[in-house]
């Protein structure tokens, strides 16, 4: 990658050689000298000019005036005699004043000098001190001459005071004016030299001040430091058009298909740049092209009406369009309500003609408006009636919320009725221009290495644009001497580190330490955020004025100041605010934390707000007001906040509450009744008890549904028991809701090996014993929990209730003893503890007075060290204290331990392998690590203590026996650290690793009980196992994806099979690992044997061509099970498998046409042929051939138009090829045809994209039969029929799946519509077997969601939808759709693991039950709803 044209890494001189020119009159005559500022703009003195036109200083010297300008110091041209001189006009001149101010010049040539660049300037706040230099072309040397000296200080004039750096350096003389001064520490020009004293050893110079020189000509302020070309977390708008790059291809997709389309949907990941793509690359094209152009944000209008007469009245009243045809805004918006957009267009206009665009900007915002709002948008800008006449409509979207849109009665048939376009995250050549291209024409640049470093940094996550925007604004901001710097760069932590620490500064300032504003600020960041309805998707939000306090509201102008949130309104329009993008909701630290602390409150709001809309959509209807469980379900998310919701909802409660009251009392007034009428009950008997019957039913399953939708609120506080109810919901009844809840679950810890939960408050510090089945915690609130993982699985967990708060827990290596700190006081206590089958015994408290540390800091171990440890017999305990000293108590006698010598200050302490050894980090010397000897008071050197810098980060850990240690550091201004496995009984280095490829933090490292292996995480789900015996190298496994800070434990399970330990604020979880077989799948693969084993294309990891046909198994250690080679060829996504029925044999292609078919499972090749080469596309590439079992033994591959029949186990062609063309009359272009199998035997189906038309091909007869034609109403690009021929499934243009009638064929009618849009190889789809009802069915596994569905007699569609909580990357499926395979990569990624999914309730209820290890406790029962199955996990 090229860095930016102003970037060079050579020497001052030849920064300077490049700008530097003398300044000389017409008739040659050298006036001094003077630089470049600009490619084009010469700064020099107001008396070089003078001089250099012979004219008096004091005589004015008219803009405009020629003067001729050479660059010195520049090679000349090859072909040129001599140094060429070139001419320049006079642009500014301000004259020597008396009071020594002024005397400053600017000139402009023509054009940029080629072989020239302009020098970077610099304003620095303090000039004192610093060396620099300076040229001159005195009489004595035309050729220049050096000047180096250092500033001595700034004087009142504006000027800088330079002396000589020694006796042996040049003067400065006449000749020397205008120079530069360029100062070496900063790499750029500092000042303009203006005068000097006459020589000698104590001369002194001048120089005019960076800052004098724009005050005195402001207008080189923004050449000299020119406005920022980088739009932070703001989108790009029109007028940045000239600053936007990496989007032409889109940008030209997007025009075009508007230009075909009148409604165009782009739809992306949030931080995709959807709205800059819109605003600023489709908006200028268009308007070039003559549009006029309305563009608007849908979250920030409240009126689509009144937004659109209010653009379109101003421009009446700028004359746009003649002579003004209406007196206000509301004339114009009454006739929007009446006529609608054309007809207004029309009137406003005075003619019919004319072409408009209308921007419809962050659609998704529309989700949260009421359907009055919505219905009166769509009236204007989808009218069901006659489209509006040169009216084009852009709407952006995010991806995962465009289901939900596709969905709504309104907006999905407009979207789907247009073209939808999905912008993809940004390539790495597309990030390189956008960090490189905006300024390439400015005097700016780019250290070097810096801008090639963030592209690095940046990878192709699909958010990564406000994150990469923000960090190259914070760097432009904090440029020095016309440099982006790398220790800039460094110090504000990277693309991913730099808005998180940012908004860490602004809370820590504003906020940190001052509980009332704290309290203001969190009470604030709640009421920025939304959730929709049934999902855990999080929004921002507009909070208005009235909505908050003063004290809120003060803290939201400090923050908009800092540039978190933007202000809107103010001087008469009501204000509001917003946070500045959404990618605050994860990146901003205080704000991720209240969304997870307030999720419940934040979710309950969203079902209250939905349940608002659809009482009054249900005119109000009383069944529709919340009641009875419902309601307590929201007084317990509610938690005393009710004043926190607007007053709507307020009511909205208020008159459910008064209901649920009517209702109780009448329900009293009835037993009254029923009692004064006790003759009647017997008679009645029978009835009320079928009445129970169907009553009792209904009750649980709205007992599981108020469960279940209750569950996600758990999951942040107490992952365990949210997986545990999930559980109960689904017992209480299988009701779609539970289902998902418990998949949901499921999902979360399909890897999880055990999980610890159930903690009194978040988890602050853990210990566990050697073998892992012993563990103590202790929470933020000073509480102790201890848990005990049994051999059979189940796990004992006991509540301490200690009278003091617990700190610093402590778990001896065999679980037998147990130690903490008691808060508040000098005292660490300590216990035994027994283990019974279903009970844990802790002995009696044992308190060691003055052990404990003297200073308390919150986060545990002071920040993760390891500063208390048990002796490897239990009978002794090391402490480090704050100030770096070491004790030891003996157990026995309750007495501290007398030490031998003087012992090195200590910043974190282990036991080695006995009781006399210790290993500790030094509290000063760059931490190194050391061992002790606890007799003799000897220390040994771990490592180099040379190599522990003090600037470096450390992560290190000892093996639960104490005799291997592994430690990882990674120097300052280092790309990566290097881990080294050392052996404590000899310092020996056992291993040493340092991860490939780009920028890596030490993460801390996981080793087992014997230091032998040790578990290294190189992130996104990679790691590394290390193996300390000689000559094993590393093996790569696929693990957890945890966070850069995440809290890692001890590494356990075998080696064959590892487990590692990951504590977060809620859990302790043990996540398996599997191994990494070094294949990566590089196209979409087949299932075969239900699942247990898939097919694919595979080739090495890191490679880039597929170079085996491989057999692997989908689950545990993912072995190859047979392989064939292959020709080596580039990865090809659309590039698909064909596999028959029986899974016997597998078609494969390569080099366009050749096949190959092999028997499976062995991957035996039986036959080959080659069909008919393909022809070329519109880009001159070949077409793929595609290919189709007709039977277990027949395949049929289609070239272009050609179709040709084939006995797939010998190669005999078993017809002559079947030209399409000859098929249909007029010989219709084989482009607009898609050939697949048909559901009646023999059959082919043709799909005419041209008159949307499926044909049905007799391959023995070589004939289409017209019975079995069907005629689509859509413009369809696959259409598969079920096996009764009665009913299809048809994937449009937009990428959309609708299910159609289609047993008359001629009158086909749609009968479910608008589900997707699909993603490229990430969705997989099915007809599914009779079930016994006798009622066809499909299946559809796209985005967050897997959807089956069976039809009836009557066309009505019944729909169960199998719900994950993110979006998913589905690769295959099963014939039934319920095994699947999916990736959280795509197919062409090497190193992501394929991860089989079975939707199977049993199967997850298992797993989980095995995972927690436990059931229900009373107390947990006690905060869900009753009548629960007794039994939820059997132990």
């Amino acid at each position: 990658m090229s860095e930016t044209a102003r970037t060079w890494s050579g020497s001052a001189d030849e920064a300077m050689a490049a700008a530097i020119v003398q300044v000389r009159g017409q008739h040659g005559v050298l006036g001094g000298a003077g630089f470049l500022v600009a490619p084009d703009l010469v700064l020099t003195c107001a008396h070089v000019v003078s001089d250099a036109l012979e004219t008096p200083r004091q005589e004015p010297v008219a803009e405009g005036t020629p003067v001729m300008v050479e660059f010195p110091l520049c090679e000349p041209p090859a072909d040129a005699d001599g140094r060429p001189l070139w001419s320049a006009l006079v642009e500014n001149w301000v004259p020597i004043r008396a009071e020594r101010t002024g005397d400053i010049a600017v000139l402009r040539l023509p054009a940029p000098v080629p072989g020239t660049r302009p020098l970077p300037v610099a304003d620095p706040d303090s000039v004192q001190g610093g060396e620099v230099r300076a040229v001159g072309f005195p009489h004595d040397a035309p050729g220049g001459i050096w000047f180096e000296g250092r500033v001595s200080g700034a004087t009142g004039e504006g000027w800088m005071q330079l002396s000589r750096a020694n006796g042996q350096a040049a003067h400065v003389k006449p000749g020397f004016s205008g120079s530069p001064v360029w100062h070496n520490a900063l790499g750029a020009a500092v000042g303009l030299l203006v005068a000097a004293q006459p020589a000698g050893d104590a001369q002194q110079a001048y120089a005019l001040r960076t800052r004098t020189i724009v005050r005195e000509i402001p207008g080189l302020g923004p050449v000299i430091r020119p406005p920022s070309p980088f739009r932070g977390l703001k989108p790009y708008v029109e007028g940045d058009a000239d600053l936007f790059f990496g989007r032409e291809e889109d940008i030209g997709n997007v025009v075009t298909a508007l230009y075909g389309a009148r409604t165009v949907t782009v739809y992306g990941p949030s931080g995709c740049g959807k709205s800059s793509l819109a605003l600023a690359g489709v908006v200028p094209r268009m308007r070039a092209d003559g549009y006029e152009v309305l563009a608007f944000n849908a979250g920030e209008i409240s009126s689509m009406r009144s937004a659109l007469a209010t653009e379109l009245y101003e421009a009446i009243r700028s004359g746009r369009y003649g002579p003004a045809r209406a007196d206000s805004t509301d004339q114009v918006e009454d006739w929007l309500a009446g006529k609608g957009l054309a007809d207004t267009l029309h009137r406003v206009r005075g003619t019919a003609s004319g072409d408009l665009l209308v921007v419809l900007d962050q659609a998704e915002a529309l989700l949260n408006r009421a359907r009055t709002e919505v219905d009166e948008l769509a009236d204007l800008l989808f009218p069901r009636r006659r489209p509006i006449g040169g009216v084009r409509i852009l709407v952006t979207l995010r991806s995962d919320l465009m289901d939900a849109v596709l969905k709504h009665p309104r907006l999905g048939p407009a979207l789907l009725g247009g073209t939808t376009l999905p912008l993809a995250p940004m390539s790495s050549e597309q990030l390189e221009e956008v960090i490189t291209k905006p300024v390439e024409r400015l005097a700016v640049a780019y250290e070097p290495g810096l801008a090639r470093r963030i592209l690095r940094d940046a990878g192709g996550e699909p958010g990564i644009l406000p994150l990469l925007g923000f960090v190259l604004q914070q760097l432009w901001e904090q440029q020095d001497g016309g440099y982006l710097r790398n220790a800039a760069y460094e110090k504000m932590r990277g693309v991913s580190g730099a808005l998180r620490l940012h908004a860490e500064e602004v809370w820590k300032n504003r906020v940190h330490g001052k509980p009332e504003k704290e309290e203001a600020a969190r009470r604030l960041l709640t009421k920025l955020v939304r959730m929709l309805p049934g999902s855990q998707i999080t929004l921002r939000r507009r909070v208005t004025r009235d909505e908050v306090d003063e004290a809120q509201w003060e803290l939201a102008e400090a923050f908009a100041q800092r540039r978190l949130l933007v202000l809107y309104g103010g001087a008469g329009q009501p204000e509001s605010a917003e946070l500045a993008h959404e990618a605050l909701i994860t990146t901003w630290p205080a704000l991720r934390h209240q969304v997870e602390a307030d999720g419940k409150f934040l979710a309950g709001q969203a079902d209250l707000v939905h349940d608002l809309r659809r009482w009054r959509h249900g005119e109000q209807a009383a069944s529709l007001l919340p009641d009875g469980e419902q309601l307590q379900a929201i007084d317990r998310w509610l938690g005393g906040r009710e004043g926190e919701l607007a007053e709507e909802h307020r009511e909205f409660l208020a008159l459910a509450r008064r209901r649920s009251r009517m209702l109780r009392r009448r329900t009293r007034a009835v037993r009254t009744a029923l009692a004064m009428v006790l003759a009647l009950v017997v008679a009645l008997v029978t009835f009320l008890v079928n009445q129970m019957l169907v009553s009792a039913e209904r009750a649980d399953e709205n007992k599981s549904r108020v469960l279940a939708s209750s569950i996600e609120g758990m999951v942040k506080e107490d992952p365990g028991l949210a997986a545990l109810a999930a559980i109960a919901a689904y017992e209480a009844a299988p009701t779609q809701e539970a289902r998902n809840a418990l998949l949901q679950r499921y999902d979360q810890l399909k890897d999880a090996a055990w999980m610890l939960t159930g903690f009194q408050g978040p988890i602050l510090d853990t210990a566990m014993s050697a073998d892992g089945t012993v563990m103590l915690a202790s929470s933020t609130g000073g509480r102790a929990t201890l848990f005990v993982r049994q051999a059979s699985g189940s796990v004992l967990r006991k509540h301490l209730g200690l009278a003091g708060n617990a700190t610093f827990p402590l778990v001896s290596r065999d679980g037998r003893r147990i130690a903490y700190v008691v808060d508040g006081t000098d005292s660490m206590v300590w216990h035994e503890v027994h283990y019974a089958a279903h009970d844990i015994v802790v002995g009696p408290a044992h308190r060691l007075r003055g052990a404990a540390l003297q200073e308390y800091i919150l986060g545990g171990r002071s920040g993760d060290y390891s500063i208390v440890a048990f002796s490897p017999s239990a009978d002794r305990i090391a402490t480090v204290t704050f100030d770096g000293r070491l004790r030891v108590w003996d157990l026995a006698t309750q007495r501290l331990q007398e030490l031998p010598g003087r012992l090195p200050g200590l910043l974190q302490v282990w036991f080695g392998s006995d009781e006399h050894t210790l290993v500790a980090t030094r509290k000063s010397g760059g931490h190194s690590l050391v061992s002790l000897d606890l007799r003799t008071g000897a220390v040994r050197e771990l490592e180099d203590r040379r190599s522990a810098s003090t600037e470096s980060s450390m992560e290190a850990e000892v093996s639960a026996d104490g005799s291997v240690l592994a430690v990882c550091r990674r120097p300052s201004g280092a790309d990566k650290g290097t881990y080294r496995v050392i052996r404590v009984s000899d310092g020996r280095e056992l291993a040493r690793y340092t991860p490939p490829g780009g920028f890596s933090l030490c993460h801390h490292p996981a080793i087992d009980q014997t230091g032998e292996h040790v578990a290294i995480n190189e992130g996104s789900g990679q790691w590394v196992l290390l193996d300390t015996r000689p000559g094993t190298p590393p093996q790569r496994l696929n693990g957890p994806v945890l966070t850069d800070n995440a809290k890692v434990g001890p590494l356990l399970g075998t080696p064959s099979a590892p487990v590692v330990v990951h504590r977060d604020r809620a859990s302790v979880t043990g996540w398996q690992m599997f191994p990494d077989n070094g294949l990566g799948v590089f196209n979409p693969p087949v299932l075969l044997k239900r699942g247990h084993a898939m097919l694919a294309h595979v080739g090495k990891n890191g490679g880039k061509v597929a170079d085996r046909l491989a057999v692997m198994e989908t689950e545990g250690q993912q072995r190859t099970l047979a392989e064939a080679r292959i020709a080596a060829a580039p990865p090809d996504p659309w590039l698909r498998l064909t596999v028959n029925r029986a899974e016997t044999l597998v078609a494969d292609v390569a080099d366009h046409n050749k096949f190959a078919v092999y028997e499976l499972p062995l991957l035996r090749k039986v036959a080959e042929f080659t069909t008919r080469t393909p022809p070329l596309d519109k880009n001159g590439q070949r077409e793929r051939v595609s290919s189709f079992f007709l039977t277990d033994d027949e395949l049929v591959t289609v070239s272009g138009g050609v179709i040709e029949h084939w006995n797939a186990r010998d190669g005999r062609r078993l017809s002559d090829p079947l030209d399409i063309h000859d098929l249909f009359a007029g010989g219709a272009d084989s482009a607009e045809f898609y050939v697949h199998r048909h559901y009646q035997p023999g059959y082919v189906q043709i799909l005419n994209e041209g008159d949307h038309t499926l044909y049905a091909v007799q391959l023995a007869a070589r004939a289409e039969d017209p019975d079995l034609r069907v005629r689509l109403g859509v413009d369809a690009l696959n259409v598969m029929v079920e096996r009764s021929g009665r009913y299809a499934m048809v994937l449009n243009r937009g990428g959309v799946i609708e299910l159609w009638s289609v047993e008359d064929r001629r009158r086909t009618r749609k009968i479910l519509g608008s589900l997707g849009p699909l993603e490229s190889n990430k969705w997989t789809v099915g007809t599914l077997e009779d079930d016994g009802s006798g009622n066809p069915g499909f299946f559809m596994a796209s985005g967050h969601s897997v959807r089956f569905m069976r039809v009836a007699d009557s066309d009505d569609v019944d729909v169960t939808s199998y719900d994950f909580s993110g979006e998913q990357k589905f690769w295959a499926s099963t014939d039934d759709g319920k095994v699947l395979l999916r990736s959280d990569g795509d197919v062409l990624a090497t190193s992501k693991r394929a991860d089989l999914f079975r939707l199977d309730p049993g199967l997850w209820k298992s797993h989980l039950c095995g995972v927690l290890g436990r059931d229900l406790s009373k107390d947990e029962r006690r905060g869900l709803p009753r009548g629960l199955p007794d039994v939820i996990c059997p132990l």
